[in-house]
């Protein structure tokens, strides 16, 4: 279940979401928050949702940095940032634009007006750094809809998502595009008959090194979960050099 903030600013979004999905509730910080599957248990998500022009007041006031912020990192395990709107940088002078009417015109605050890469820099600067996850949307319905795919995301099981896990085969060898390099021994039980990238991982927990995992009996391959015994005799027999 997602819990929206009762406050203005934030309840406005409970239209955009299924009813069953989302409820109000009372959130120190953050416009909306669940609870999600981590690495190591359960975590809390927090997402903070900021209009373009609240973000840049944030920005002037140091609120978002000094206060909000600060609060959202001690109260969540992972927090995003959604910043809201339509813009474009004016390719000559560089100057943040909206939309007014049928044209573009410079954002600001009184005489106050904003350089694309003020905000950019701000933003980068959150994510590299603070461990924000920042994302854009054009609309409150499409702030909803990325909390609610966030949320599904987040609800799978932590070692379900397998999007980022493959191992190149093409004609340019290469020893991996994971983010997170695999070991020899995952590399290798990956190209065993059989045994594909998902099982590769529970051979990399079995096995310390591949030549512990060549000279492994049978029984041992038998003893790896998902392994029966048709792919442990043909794992066995491509160790053994058979065709």
């Amino acid at each position: 279940m997602i819990v929206l903030d009762n406050r203005v600013g934030s309840k406005e979004l409970l239209s955009h979401f299924p009813k069953s999905l989302a409820k109000l509730g009372n959130l120190e910080y953050a416009d909306a928050c669940f609870l999600g599957n981590g690495p190591e248990g359960p975590v809390m998500v927090g997402v903070e949702r900021k209009a373009l022009g609240d973000l840049l007041s944030s920005m002037q006031t140091g609120r978002l940095a000094g206060h909000q912020l600060l609060g959202l990192i001690n109260s969540y395990h992972t927090v995003y940032l959604i910043v809201e709107g339509i813009w474009r940088t004016d390719p000559r002078s560089g100057l943040l634009e909206v939309r007014r009417g049928q044209g573009w015109t410079p954002f600001g605050f009184g005489k106050r007006q904003w350089m694309t890469k003020e905000m950019d820099n701000f933003l980068n600067t959150l994510e590299v750094i603070g461990g924000v996850v920042v994302r854009t949307t054009p609309s409150m319905r499409e702030t909803a809809s990325l909390i609610t795919n966030t949320y599904h995301w987040w609800s799978k099981e932590w070692e379900d998502h397998k999007s980022h896990l493959a191992i190149h085969k093409g004609r340019v060898r290469q020893d991996s595009v994971l983010l997170t390099k695999p070991s020899l021994v995952r590399r290798v039980s990956a190209e065993l008959a059989g045994i594909s990238f998902t099982r590769s991982k529970e051979v990399d927990r079995k096995f310390k090194s591949v030549k512990e995992m060549v000279a492994a009996s049978k029984e041992d391959w038998l003893s790896i979960p998902s392994i029966g015994e048709g792919i442990a005799s043909s794992v066995m027999k491509e160790l053994d050099g058979e065709r």
